[in-house]
């Protein structure tokens, strides 16, 4: 949390001029608050909207996994993927804290996972689903300017307990299962 941020692309750059704008709020009303950074959510609830429209990767190819479809892999890439139930359980810990000693606390799962390794999960989970690579292409833009090591979570971990629940394979298979029930 306390890495010198030198963000290249606008969607980090937004991010971090996000994070200024807070602190600053802080400052100037003499506020208590915390800044969340959670890495990569992935889980039920994602859907496009006018508001959103670039989704994670898993979005995808959860979809393609139960529809038994196949998908391309477009450059093995790591990201640190977070389950929504985490990720939440994380909000809520840092909101039921009495005092937050810090400013910045990251929420992940803390370990960055290759996207074929993902891909590999939801493979064992769905066995219909088939994966192809595309050595030759080019990797998405979004996720060649993000390219980052896992955040590291022990801040948030000992200012107010939190722990991710979910390990990828647990991740992927309740949100399968919770895309059977509600389709998007």
């Amino acid at each position: 949390e306390d890495t010198l941020l030198n963000p290249s692309g606008i969607y980090s750059i937004t991010k971090r001029a996000a994070e200024q704008i807070v602190c600053r709020y802080f400052d100037i009303f003499k506020m208590e608050g915390a800044i969340l950074r959670i890495s990569t959510p992935y889980g039920p609830m994602e859907k496009p909207s006018g508001r959103r429209e670039l989704m994670s990767p898993i979005y995808g190819w959860a979809r393609a996994a139960i529809a038994g479809e196949e998908v391309t892999l477009e450059g093995d890439l790591q990201r640190d993927f977070t389950y929504v139930v985490d990720m939440a359980r994380g909000v809520v810990l840092a909101w039921q804290s009495r005092c937050l000693p810090h400013r910045v606390y990251n929420i992940s799962s803390g370990c960055n996972i290759s996207f074929s390794d993902a891909l590999e999960a939801l493979k064992r989970l769905r066995p219909g689903f088939r994966v192809r690579r595309n050595e030759a292409s080019e990797m998405a833009g979004f996720f060649r300017e993000s390219l980052r090591g896992p955040l590291d979570i022990r801040r948030a971990r000992e200012d107010f307990g939190f722990v991710p629940e979910y390990d990828l394979e647990r991740g992927l298979k309740s949100y399968l299962d919770w895309l059977e029930r509600f389709p998007v």
